[in-house]
Protein backbone atom coordinates (compact mmCIF):
# COMPACT_ATOMS: atom_id res chain seq x y z
CA UNK A 1 0.00 0.00 0.00
CA UNK A 2 1.29 3.44 -0.93
CA UNK A 3 1.93 5.65 2.13
CA UNK A 4 -0.87 8.13 2.93
CA UNK A 5 -0.48 11.76 1.92
CA UNK A 6 -2.69 14.41 3.48
CA UNK A 7 -4.90 16.65 1.33
CA UNK A 8 -7.10 19.57 2.37
CA UNK A 9 -8.59 22.42 0.34
CA UNK A 10 -9.53 25.58 2.24
CA UNK A 11 -10.69 29.09 1.36
CA UNK A 12 -10.80 30.08 5.01
CA UNK A 13 -10.60 28.45 8.42
CA UNK A 14 -10.59 24.69 8.63
CA UNK A 15 -13.47 23.21 10.67
CA UNK A 16 -12.88 22.02 14.22
CA UNK A 17 -12.95 18.35 13.32
CA UNK A 18 -9.68 18.76 11.46
CA UNK A 19 -7.80 19.36 14.71
CA UNK A 20 -7.15 15.64 15.05
CA UNK A 21 -6.98 13.53 11.91
CA UNK A 22 -5.99 9.99 11.15
CA UNK A 23 -5.07 9.80 7.50
CA UNK A 24 -5.77 6.58 5.65
CA UNK A 25 -4.49 7.46 2.21
CA UNK A 26 -7.68 9.01 0.84
CA UNK A 27 -6.65 12.58 1.75
CA UNK A 28 -3.67 13.82 -0.19
CA UNK A 29 -2.44 17.38 0.27
CA UNK A 30 -3.24 20.80 1.74
CA UNK A 31 -4.43 23.53 -0.63
CA UNK A 32 -4.92 27.10 0.62
CA UNK A 33 -6.22 29.89 -1.58
CA UNK A 34 -5.46 32.69 0.87
CA UNK A 35 -3.84 31.83 4.19
CA UNK A 36 -3.99 29.13 6.81
CA UNK A 37 -2.97 28.88 10.43
CA UNK A 38 -2.31 25.19 10.83
CA UNK A 39 -2.57 24.17 14.48
CA UNK A 40 -3.85 20.66 13.90
CA UNK A 41 -2.46 17.44 15.30
CA UNK A 42 -2.06 15.16 12.31
CA UNK A 43 -0.85 11.61 12.07
CA UNK A 44 -0.01 10.10 8.68
CA UNK A 45 0.24 6.61 10.07
CA UNK A 46 -2.13 4.02 8.64
CA UNK A 47 -3.14 0.81 10.43
CA UNK A 48 -2.81 -1.17 7.20
CA UNK A 49 -0.19 0.90 5.40
CA UNK A 50 3.12 2.68 5.79
CA UNK A 51 3.79 6.04 7.39
CA UNK A 52 3.02 8.81 4.91
CA UNK A 53 3.78 12.49 4.38
CA UNK A 54 1.80 15.68 5.06
CA UNK A 55 2.24 17.97 2.06
CA UNK A 56 1.07 21.56 2.17
CA UNK A 57 -0.10 22.99 -1.17
CA UNK A 58 2.62 22.33 -3.79
CA UNK A 59 4.59 24.16 -6.44
CA UNK A 60 5.87 22.60 -9.67
CA UNK A 61 9.66 22.51 -9.76
CA UNK A 62 11.78 22.53 -12.92
CA UNK A 63 15.41 21.44 -12.61
CA UNK A 64 17.12 23.10 -15.57
CA UNK A 65 20.27 24.92 -16.60
CA UNK A 66 18.45 28.24 -17.09
CA UNK A 67 15.07 29.90 -17.44
CA UNK A 68 14.96 29.43 -21.20
CA UNK A 69 15.38 25.67 -20.86
CA UNK A 70 12.72 25.49 -18.16
CA UNK A 71 10.29 27.59 -20.19
CA UNK A 72 10.72 25.38 -23.24
CA UNK A 73 9.94 22.39 -21.00
CA UNK A 74 6.62 23.90 -19.92
CA UNK A 75 7.38 26.31 -17.06
CA UNK A 76 4.97 29.28 -17.23
CA UNK A 77 6.47 31.60 -14.58
CA UNK A 78 9.95 32.97 -13.85
CA UNK A 79 10.12 32.26 -10.13
CA UNK A 80 13.47 31.04 -8.75
CA UNK A 81 12.64 30.64 -5.07
CA UNK A 82 13.13 26.87 -5.35
CA UNK A 83 16.85 27.58 -5.64
CA UNK A 84 17.07 28.89 -2.06
CA UNK A 85 17.40 27.05 1.21
CA UNK A 86 20.05 24.53 0.21
CA UNK A 87 20.47 21.68 0.89
CA UNK A 88 16.69 21.32 1.28
CA UNK A 89 15.22 22.99 -1.79
CA UNK A 90 11.57 24.08 -1.86
CA UNK A 91 9.74 27.02 -3.43
CA UNK A 92 8.10 29.74 -1.34
CA UNK A 93 5.24 32.12 -2.01
CA UNK A 94 2.13 31.91 -4.17
CA UNK A 95 3.82 30.45 -7.24
CA UNK A 96 2.73 27.75 -9.63
CA UNK A 97 6.19 26.93 -11.09
CA UNK A 98 9.69 27.53 -9.79
CA UNK A 99 13.18 27.05 -11.24
CA UNK A 100 15.96 25.18 -9.47
CA UNK A 101 19.10 25.54 -11.54
CA UNK A 102 21.38 22.61 -12.19
CA UNK A 103 24.31 24.71 -10.92
CA UNK A 104 22.67 25.35 -7.53
CA UNK A 105 21.72 21.70 -7.16
CA UNK A 106 25.16 20.39 -8.09
CA UNK A 107 26.92 22.82 -5.74
CA UNK A 108 24.77 21.65 -2.84
CA UNK A 109 25.50 17.98 -3.63
CA UNK A 110 29.24 18.52 -3.29
CA UNK A 111 29.03 18.50 0.50
CA UNK A 112 25.45 17.65 1.45
CA UNK A 113 22.68 15.13 1.16
CA UNK A 114 20.11 17.12 -0.81
CA UNK A 115 16.32 17.04 -0.95
CA UNK A 116 14.00 18.74 -3.43
CA UNK A 117 10.30 18.85 -2.59
CA UNK A 118 7.22 20.41 -4.15
CA UNK A 119 5.70 21.22 -0.72
CA UNK A 120 4.86 24.94 -0.43
CA UNK A 121 2.26 26.36 1.96
CA UNK A 122 1.27 29.04 -0.55
CA UNK A 123 1.88 27.22 -3.82
CA UNK A 124 -0.64 27.10 -6.65
CA UNK A 125 0.74 24.20 -8.69
CA UNK A 126 -0.07 20.50 -8.66
CA UNK A 127 3.27 19.28 -7.34
CA UNK A 128 5.28 18.03 -10.33
CA UNK A 129 9.07 17.81 -10.59
CA UNK A 130 10.63 17.78 -14.05
CA UNK A 131 14.35 17.19 -14.61
CA UNK A 132 15.00 19.14 -17.81
CA UNK A 133 18.84 19.09 -18.04
CA UNK A 134 21.42 16.58 -16.76
CA UNK A 135 22.53 16.74 -13.13
CA UNK A 136 25.98 15.30 -12.39
CA UNK A 137 27.55 15.14 -8.95
CA UNK A 138 30.42 12.87 -9.95
CA UNK A 139 32.94 12.40 -7.19
CA UNK A 140 30.40 13.02 -4.44
CA UNK A 141 28.87 10.22 -2.40
CA UNK A 142 25.99 12.36 -1.12
CA UNK A 143 22.41 11.40 -1.85
CA UNK A 144 19.70 13.17 -3.84
CA UNK A 145 16.01 12.88 -2.90
CA UNK A 146 13.18 14.22 -5.07
CA UNK A 147 9.70 14.27 -3.51
CA UNK A 148 6.67 15.35 -5.54
CA UNK A 149 3.02 15.52 -4.57
CA UNK A 150 2.05 14.47 -8.08
CA UNK A 151 4.47 13.37 -10.85
CA UNK A 152 8.22 13.16 -11.35
CA UNK A 153 9.45 13.24 -14.95
CA UNK A 154 13.15 12.60 -15.57
CA UNK A 155 13.90 13.92 -19.06
CA UNK A 156 17.66 14.24 -18.42
CA UNK A 157 20.07 12.05 -16.50
CA UNK A 158 20.72 12.10 -12.76
CA UNK A 159 24.27 10.81 -12.31
CA UNK A 160 26.62 10.30 -9.36
CA UNK A 161 29.64 8.54 -10.82
CA UNK A 162 33.50 8.61 -10.88
CA UNK A 163 34.32 7.92 -7.20
CA UNK A 164 30.77 8.90 -6.27
CA UNK A 165 27.92 6.46 -6.07
CA UNK A 166 25.46 8.16 -3.75
CA UNK A 167 21.83 7.12 -3.35
CA UNK A 168 19.03 8.44 -5.59
CA UNK A 169 15.48 8.47 -4.22
CA UNK A 170 12.38 9.47 -6.20
CA UNK A 171 9.00 9.63 -4.44
CA UNK A 172 5.90 10.68 -6.37
CA UNK A 173 2.32 10.85 -5.17
CA UNK A 174 1.17 9.68 -8.57
CA UNK A 175 3.64 8.67 -11.31
CA UNK A 176 7.36 8.44 -12.05
CA UNK A 177 8.45 8.57 -15.69
CA UNK A 178 12.07 7.82 -16.60
CA UNK A 179 13.01 9.15 -20.02
CA UNK A 180 16.72 9.33 -19.12
CA UNK A 181 19.15 7.31 -16.96
CA UNK A 182 19.50 7.24 -13.18
CA UNK A 183 23.17 6.36 -12.56
CA UNK A 184 24.97 5.58 -9.32
CA UNK A 185 28.45 4.16 -9.90
CA UNK A 186 31.86 4.24 -8.25
CA UNK A 187 34.90 3.64 -10.46
CA UNK A 188 32.52 2.42 -13.18
CA UNK A 189 31.02 -0.19 -10.83
CA UNK A 190 27.35 0.00 -9.80
CA UNK A 191 27.14 1.52 -6.35
CA UNK A 192 24.61 3.10 -4.05
CA UNK A 193 20.87 2.56 -4.05
CA UNK A 194 18.06 3.77 -6.28
CA UNK A 195 14.63 3.88 -4.63
CA UNK A 196 11.49 4.49 -6.68
CA UNK A 197 8.17 5.05 -4.89
CA UNK A 198 5.02 5.91 -6.84
CA UNK A 199 1.25 6.11 -6.42
CA UNK A 200 -1.52 4.83 -8.65
CA UNK A 201 0.18 6.18 -11.78
CA UNK A 202 2.98 3.67 -11.32
CA UNK A 203 6.45 3.79 -12.85
CA UNK A 204 7.08 4.00 -16.59
CA UNK A 205 10.15 4.47 -18.77
CA UNK A 206 10.89 5.74 -22.25
CA UNK A 207 13.51 4.27 -24.58
CA UNK A 208 16.41 5.86 -22.65
CA UNK A 209 15.05 5.34 -19.15
CA UNK A 210 17.39 3.03 -17.23
CA UNK A 211 18.63 2.47 -13.69
CA UNK A 212 22.27 1.72 -12.81
CA UNK A 213 22.96 1.05 -9.12
CA UNK A 214 24.03 -1.63 -6.67
CA UNK A 215 20.52 -1.98 -5.24
CA UNK A 216 17.08 -1.17 -6.68
CA UNK A 217 14.05 -0.78 -4.43
CA UNK A 218 10.57 -0.37 -5.89
CA UNK A 219 7.28 0.50 -4.20
CA UNK A 220 4.30 1.34 -6.38
CA UNK A 221 0.52 1.40 -6.21
CA UNK A 222 0.41 1.05 -10.00
CA UNK A 223 2.10 -0.92 -12.76
CA UNK A 224 5.90 -0.77 -13.08
CA UNK A 225 7.64 -1.02 -16.46
CA UNK A 226 11.46 -0.88 -16.56
CA UNK A 227 12.16 -3.00 -19.66
CA UNK A 228 15.38 -1.36 -20.84
CA UNK A 229 19.06 -2.06 -20.10
CA UNK A 230 19.09 -1.63 -16.34
CA UNK A 231 22.11 -2.65 -14.28
CA UNK A 232 21.76 -3.67 -10.62
CA UNK A 233 22.88 -6.44 -8.28
CA UNK A 234 19.90 -6.77 -5.95
CA UNK A 235 16.24 -5.91 -6.45
CA UNK A 236 13.18 -5.92 -4.21
CA UNK A 237 9.73 -4.49 -4.74
CA UNK A 238 6.11 -4.25 -3.69
CA UNK A 239 3.77 -3.53 -6.59
CA UNK A 240 0.01 -3.23 -6.85
CA UNK A 241 -0.28 -4.34 -10.45
CA UNK A 242 2.27 -5.74 -12.89
CA UNK A 243 6.08 -5.58 -12.93
CA UNK A 244 8.21 -5.72 -16.10
CA UNK A 245 11.94 -5.64 -15.35
CA UNK A 246 15.07 -6.17 -17.43
CA UNK A 247 18.72 -6.29 -16.32
CA UNK A 248 21.98 -6.47 -18.27
CA UNK A 249 23.83 -8.47 -15.58
CA UNK A 250 23.19 -11.33 -13.20
CA UNK A 251 21.32 -10.30 -10.08
CA UNK A 252 19.60 -11.47 -6.93
CA UNK A 253 16.06 -11.04 -5.70
CA UNK A 254 16.72 -10.03 -2.12
CA UNK A 255 16.06 -7.28 0.44
CA UNK A 256 16.15 -3.52 -0.22
CA UNK A 257 14.67 -0.84 2.05
CA UNK A 258 13.17 -3.47 4.38
CA UNK A 259 11.27 -4.95 1.40
CA UNK A 260 11.87 -8.67 1.06
CA UNK A 261 11.70 -10.16 -2.41
CA UNK A 262 9.16 -9.19 -5.07
CA UNK A 263 5.45 -9.05 -4.36
CA UNK A 264 2.97 -8.09 -7.09
CA UNK A 265 -0.80 -8.29 -7.23
CA UNK A 266 -0.58 -8.97 -10.98
CA UNK A 267 2.10 -10.58 -13.13
CA UNK A 268 5.88 -10.32 -12.88
CA UNK A 269 8.04 -10.41 -16.02
CA UNK A 270 11.82 -10.71 -15.63
CA UNK A 271 14.53 -10.89 -18.29
CA UNK A 272 18.13 -11.98 -17.77
CA UNK A 273 21.36 -12.28 -19.73
CA UNK A 274 23.23 -13.83 -16.80
CA UNK A 275 22.46 -15.83 -13.66
CA UNK A 276 19.45 -14.78 -11.56
CA UNK A 277 19.21 -16.12 -8.02
CA UNK A 278 17.19 -15.31 -4.92
CA UNK A 279 17.51 -14.93 -1.18
CA UNK A 280 13.89 -13.77 -0.83
CA UNK A 281 10.72 -15.07 -2.51
CA UNK A 282 8.55 -13.96 -5.42
CA UNK A 283 4.81 -13.67 -4.92
CA UNK A 284 2.61 -13.04 -7.97
CA UNK A 285 -0.43 -14.30 -9.84
CA UNK A 286 1.71 -15.03 -12.87
CA UNK A 287 5.48 -15.17 -13.46
CA UNK A 288 7.15 -14.85 -16.88
CA UNK A 289 10.89 -15.48 -17.05
CA UNK A 290 13.01 -15.00 -20.16
CA UNK A 291 16.73 -15.31 -20.71
CA UNK A 292 19.17 -14.97 -23.57
CA UNK A 293 22.75 -16.21 -23.84
CA UNK A 294 23.96 -17.19 -20.37
CA UNK A 295 20.74 -16.01 -18.78
CA UNK A 296 19.64 -18.62 -16.24
CA UNK A 297 17.35 -18.81 -13.23
CA UNK A 298 17.86 -20.58 -9.92
CA UNK A 299 14.79 -19.57 -7.95
CA UNK A 300 14.48 -22.22 -5.27
CA UNK A 301 13.04 -20.19 -2.39
CA UNK A 302 9.53 -20.27 -0.93
CA UNK A 303 7.92 -18.67 -3.98
CA UNK A 304 4.15 -18.21 -4.23
CA UNK A 305 3.21 -18.13 -7.91
CA UNK A 306 -0.02 -19.26 -9.56
CA UNK A 307 1.04 -19.63 -13.21
CA UNK A 308 4.59 -19.97 -14.55
CA UNK A 309 5.96 -19.51 -18.08
CA UNK A 310 9.62 -19.34 -19.12
CA UNK A 311 11.82 -19.26 -22.20
CA UNK A 312 15.48 -19.60 -21.27
CA UNK A 313 18.43 -20.80 -23.33
CA UNK A 314 20.42 -21.91 -20.30
CA UNK A 315 19.46 -23.63 -17.03
CA UNK A 316 16.16 -23.16 -15.23
CA UNK A 317 15.27 -24.25 -11.70
CA UNK A 318 12.11 -23.16 -9.89
CA UNK A 319 10.50 -24.07 -6.58
CA UNK A 320 6.97 -23.10 -5.55
CA UNK A 321 5.64 -23.35 -2.02
CA UNK A 322 2.20 -24.51 -3.19
CA UNK A 323 0.48 -25.76 -6.30
CA UNK A 324 1.85 -24.55 -9.63
CA UNK A 325 0.44 -24.42 -13.15
CA UNK A 326 2.69 -24.28 -16.19
CA UNK A 327 0.72 -22.06 -18.54
CA UNK A 328 0.72 -18.78 -20.45
CA UNK A 329 2.01 -15.53 -18.96
CA UNK A 330 2.63 -12.54 -21.18
CA UNK A 331 3.97 -13.62 -24.55
CA UNK A 332 5.29 -17.00 -23.39
CA UNK A 333 3.55 -20.33 -22.91
CA UNK A 334 5.01 -23.30 -21.06
CA UNK A 335 8.62 -23.69 -19.95
CA UNK A 336 11.49 -24.04 -22.42
CA UNK A 337 15.12 -24.19 -21.24
CA UNK A 338 18.44 -25.98 -21.67
CA UNK A 339 17.64 -27.89 -18.49
CA UNK A 340 14.52 -27.69 -16.34
CA UNK A 341 13.98 -28.50 -12.66
CA UNK A 342 10.50 -27.93 -11.22
CA UNK A 343 9.53 -28.52 -7.61
CA UNK A 344 6.08 -27.75 -6.24
CA UNK A 345 4.72 -28.06 -2.71
CA UNK A 346 1.33 -28.94 -4.18
CA UNK A 347 -0.11 -30.17 -7.45
CA UNK A 348 2.01 -29.53 -10.54
CA UNK A 349 0.02 -29.23 -13.76
CA UNK A 350 0.23 -27.97 -17.35
CA UNK A 351 -2.48 -25.86 -18.94
CA UNK A 352 -3.87 -26.66 -22.37
CA UNK A 353 -1.26 -26.19 -25.13
CA UNK A 354 1.51 -25.60 -22.56
CA UNK A 355 4.46 -27.99 -22.25
CA UNK A 356 7.77 -28.33 -20.45
CA UNK A 357 10.35 -28.52 -23.23
CA UNK A 358 13.97 -29.55 -22.61
CA UNK A 359 16.47 -32.35 -23.16
CA UNK A 360 17.03 -32.58 -19.40
CA UNK A 361 13.96 -32.47 -17.14
CA UNK A 362 13.63 -33.01 -13.40
CA UNK A 363 10.06 -32.99 -12.04
CA UNK A 364 9.07 -33.13 -8.38
CA UNK A 365 5.83 -32.48 -6.54
CA UNK A 366 5.74 -32.87 -2.79
CA UNK A 367 3.57 -32.45 0.28
CA UNK A 368 -0.06 -32.36 -0.91
CA UNK A 369 0.17 -32.77 -4.66
CA UNK A 370 1.05 -34.90 -7.62
CA UNK A 371 2.16 -34.24 -11.18
CA UNK A 372 -0.70 -34.02 -13.65
CA UNK A 373 -3.89 -36.00 -13.42
CA UNK A 374 -5.31 -38.98 -15.25
CA UNK A 375 -7.69 -36.65 -17.07
CA UNK A 376 -5.11 -33.92 -17.71
CA UNK A 377 -1.62 -35.31 -18.28
CA UNK A 378 1.50 -33.27 -17.48
CA UNK A 379 2.85 -32.37 -20.93
CA UNK A 380 6.57 -32.56 -21.71
CA UNK A 381 8.61 -32.70 -24.90
CA UNK A 382 12.21 -32.94 -26.06
CA UNK A 383 13.98 -29.83 -27.24
CA UNK A 384 15.85 -31.84 -29.91
CA UNK A 385 15.18 -35.57 -30.19
CA UNK A 386 15.35 -37.10 -26.71
CA UNK A 387 14.88 -36.15 -23.05
CA UNK A 388 16.72 -37.38 -19.98
CA UNK A 389 14.17 -37.60 -17.16
CA UNK A 390 14.49 -37.51 -13.40
CA UNK A 391 11.08 -37.88 -11.82
CA UNK A 392 10.24 -37.81 -8.14
CA UNK A 393 11.89 -37.45 -4.77
CA UNK A 394 11.37 -38.87 -1.26
CA UNK A 395 7.94 -37.25 -0.92
CA UNK A 396 6.77 -37.77 -4.50
CA UNK A 397 3.07 -38.67 -4.69
CA UNK A 398 3.02 -39.91 -8.26
CA UNK A 399 2.23 -38.42 -11.64
CA UNK A 400 0.66 -38.66 -15.08
CA UNK A 401 2.86 -37.65 -18.01
CA UNK A 402 2.42 -37.13 -21.74
CA UNK A 403 5.83 -36.89 -23.40
CA UNK A 404 6.39 -35.96 -27.04
CA UNK A 405 9.48 -37.41 -28.80
CA UNK A 406 11.80 -39.97 -27.30
CA UNK A 407 12.83 -40.25 -23.68
CA UNK A 408 16.12 -41.82 -22.61
CA UNK A 409 14.61 -44.42 -20.32
CA UNK A 410 17.97 -45.41 -18.90
CA UNK A 411 18.17 -42.03 -17.19
CA UNK A 412 14.65 -42.02 -15.78
CA UNK A 413 14.82 -42.35 -11.99
CA UNK A 414 11.95 -42.75 -9.54
CA UNK A 415 13.02 -41.92 -6.02
CA UNK A 416 11.54 -44.06 -3.25
CA UNK A 417 8.57 -42.74 -1.28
Amino acid sequence: MFPPIAYFRSWGALPEWTSILTLLGVIRRVHIKNSLTFNANVTTSAPKGRVGTLLLDPTNIYIATDQASATSAGMVTTDTSAGTGAPNFTAVGAVQDSLLTVTDLQLALVANAVSVTTANASGTGIGNIKVVNPVNWDGSTYSLTLTAANNIVVDASLQTAAVGGGDITLTAGNQITLNAPLISTSNATPNGKVTLTAGNGGIASGASGTVTALNLGISSSGNVSLPNGNTFSTVAGTITGDLNLNNTLGYSIGSVNAIDGITASGTVTLHAVDAVTQTKPISAIGLELTGTGAGSYTLTGANSVGILAANVQSGFSFTNAGALEIGTVGSNSGVTAGSVTLNAGGALTTAAAATVKSDNITIQSTAAGQVGTEASLFATEAATTSTAFTIGNAAFLGGYFDHTDAAALSTVSLAAN
